[in-house]
């Protein structure tokens, strides 16, 4: 079958765009020849010298396995670039899946994902968080739509690794860090190493212990590092170029928030059901204690009030121990100086919000409130009650297994209890005032134990009721907690 010289240099034009003019018309010459001597009677062509007759054909041969070879390597470097771009989500359940380049991943207000980037960088996402990857040509790029992100970045051996919102561009050789879209603006915080930020034609390094903000109305977020913290800086608020350095006014100190002076952390594995904790004259003990309700106590939150809390912290229970002077009270062992154990020893990071959430409200039944007030014994400075009096003291509350009882307390105090018991904030839209006496008897269990479920309980013995609904609450948002290193 004969082909025109014309059709011949076309092929080769489109396969390969890329050899100069004259290869080419020399290899389309050679090719064409070739095909021309199919027509030629079989048998050996006469030839002074054999070996030359084997020359074109050993060319075209030598083109085409080229051109093979060539396309392969192509196919294989395209095939592993993609493939090397996957990332692994892990969910706190602990299953995993892999996230392409360009998907969008996001989690809701209770939940938070951990992912493994192919260079080796962990990136934390935080509660209520939308972020998508990308290729950035020498690394990989987060693309933050909103939320934040934690992100331990790994050593690069070669390019960055960049975060994006919608104002700031970050970019790490290796570094952690903190990284927020929020809607008032962008935060930046140094955790360990340096980083650039990037807004505009503007750029500053942060080092640890600094943080960004773009909007200066936003509140800064507590850094853990070794070295001062300096306060928030505004991009939009610098007049300096980009290669000069940012001077900014010192922050007026907190006062120092009181610490053990020596404190002990240790894994529990013994398995006992025993726990407890106490607090006495510049001692704290915890024995056998689960992590969230150490952070329960110290930051005086409800479970349901916790962004972000790995499974761990339930799971994995510590013995706990914190000494300090005689002066210290018995509320700051439980509060200030308990956060700062927690933040010390777990690498903690966290900070306050108020979001839209799940909630109860307790109204008025349809046949009004059966509460009522009855008389109390009056609280006396100094004056312990006696034990078999306690139960009738004005503010006794009492919380067992279906059963809640209390003696002259506000309403305020019912709806903090139910809170604990329904892992969801319980509004008061009552209007009762004063202080009541309330007795309420439930199934804990309504397919197990006797009884009415707790709503309807409430219905019938109190002549209240719980709605469901939406509100803002304050929550606490864990942005980082890391295991213990026991001594």
């Amino acid at each position: 079958m004969r082909r025109s010289e014309q059709q011949i240099r076309a092929m080769f034009e489109e396969s390969f765009p890329s050899p100069p003019p004259a290869e080419t018309d020399e290899a389309c010459q050679r090719v064409f020849r070739r095909l021309n001597c199919g027509a030629a009677p079989a048998g050996p062509a006469p030839s002074d010298h054999p070996a030359r007759a084997w020359r074109p054909r050993l060319v075209s041969v030598a083109i085409a396995f080229a051109m093979v070879l060539l396309l392969s390597i192509a196919l294989v470097l395209m095939f592993k670039h993609t493939s090397d771009f996957s990332t692994i989500v892990a969910n706190e359940d602990g299953t995993t899946f892999r996230l392409a380049a360009g998907e969008t991943l996001r989690t809701d207000a209770w939940t938070l994902r951990r992912l493994t980037l192919p260079d080796g960088s962990r990136v934390e996402m935080r509660s209520q968080s939308e972020l998508a990857l990308q290729d950035a040509g020498d690394g990989v790029r987060i693309r933050l739509a909103k939320g934040s992100v934690l992100v331990r970045a790994a050593k690069q051996a070669a390019g960055h690794l960049y975060v994006d919102t919608k104002d700031v561009e970050v970019s790490v050789t290796g570094t952690v860090f903190l990284v927020g879209a929020e809607e008032a603006g962008s935060r930046v915080a140094v955790i360990e190493g340096q980083v650039r930020v990037k807004q505009g034609a503007e750029a500053k390094d942060l080092v640890a212990g600094q943080e960004l903000v773009t909007d200066p109305q936003m509140e800064p977020t507590f850094i853990a590092s070794t070295k001062p913290v300096e306060p928030p800086v505004g991009i939009a608020q610098q007049q300096q170029t980009q290669l000069q350095p940012v001077q900014q006014k010192q922050a007026p100190q907190a006062p120092r928030r009181p610490q053990f002076d020596v404190t002990s952390v240790k894994r529990n594995n013994s398995g006992s059901q025993e726990k407890y904790f106490q607090g006495g004259t510049g001692r704290f003990t915890a024995v056998n204690m689960p992590l969230r309700f150490l952070m329960q106590l110290a930051y005086k939150v409800e479970e349901f009030q916790m962004i972000g809390a790995p499974g761990w912290i339930d799971s994995e229970h510590y013995d706990i121990e914190g000494t300090a002077d005689g002066a210290a009270s018995r509320s700051d062992m439980n509060g200030p100086m308990l956060q700062a154990l927690i933040e010390d020893r777990f690498k903690a990071i966290v900070h306050g919000e108020t979001r839209e959430l799940p909630v109860y409200f307790l109204t008025l039944s349809r046949n009004g409130s059966k509460l009522t007030a009855g008389p109390c014994i009056k609280n006396v400075p100094n004056t312990p009650v006696p034990p078999s009096q306690r139960e009738s003291a004005c503010g006794y509350m009492g919380i067992g297994h279906g059963t809640l009882r209390s003696t002259g307390t506000e309403v305020r105090h019912l709806t903090d209890a139910l809170s604990g018991i329904l892992k969801r904030k319980v509004l008061d839209r009552t209007g009762l005032t004063g202080e009541l006496d309330i007795n309420l008897k439930w199934a804990p269990d309504p397919g197990v134990d006797p009884g009415p479920s707790i709503f309807t309980a409430i219905e019938e013995q109190l002549g209240l009721k719980l709605e469901s609904g939406r509100a803002p609450i304050d929550v606490l948002v864990i942005d980082r907690i890391e295991r213990p290193t026991e001594n």
